[in-house]
C-alpha cells in the first residue's frame, strides 16, 4: 500500500489523508470541472494538462 511509503506523516495525518482518499478524492471529468468553475465565478477554463490513464487533470481557471 502507497501509505506505507509516506515515511514524512505521523500516525495522525497519515490517518486524515486515508480517511480524506477514500470518501472524498474521487476523479472527475473534465466537463465536470469546467462547470463547477463556472458556476464558481470563472469566465474562462483551461485544460492544462490530460492524463485519462490515471484520471489527472490540471486546469487554469481565471476571472
Amino acid at each position: 500500500m502507497p501509505q506505507k511509503q509516506w515515511h514524512e506523516l505521523n500516525n495522525e495525518e497519515r490517518e486524515l489523508l486515508v480517511e480524506h482518499i477514500s470518501t472524498s478524492d474521487f476523479p472527475s471529468a473534465r466537463d465536470e470541472l469546467e462547470q463547477m468553475s463556472f458556476d464558481a465565478g470563472f469566465n474562462q477554463f483551461e485544460s492544462l494538462y490530460e492524463d485519462i490513464e490515471h484520471s489527472n487533470i490540471i486546469v487554469a481557471m481565471h476571472k
